[in-house]
């Protein structure tokens, strides 16, 4: 039965994050310009030269996707 009600306690955790409405202003902002830079870097990689351009532009792309979803699952706005 305390399983149970842990389950429920992380599907509402999940939910809150989850739900866009409970990002803070900072957060929705950082995610969207986060976000797009990285969907740009997505379709541009296959016409970056390679070398160390195509490793910096790799890492730019997981820094901002892992900012973007860090900003995703904020609840600062949480009420």
């Amino acid at each position: 039965m305390q399983l149970k009600g842990s389950l429920n306690i992380v599907k509402k955790e999940i939910a809150e994050r989850i739900d866009p409405k409970t990002t803070g202003k900072f957060w929705r902002k950082l995610r969207n310009v986060s976000g797009s830079i990285a969907a740009g870097l997505v379709y541009a990689m296959p016409y970056v030269p390679s070398g160390k351009l195509k490793i910096a532009a790799g890492l730019l792309l997981g820094l901002t996707t892992a900012l973007s979803i860090k900003s995703h699952l904020d609840k600062s706005n949480k009420k």
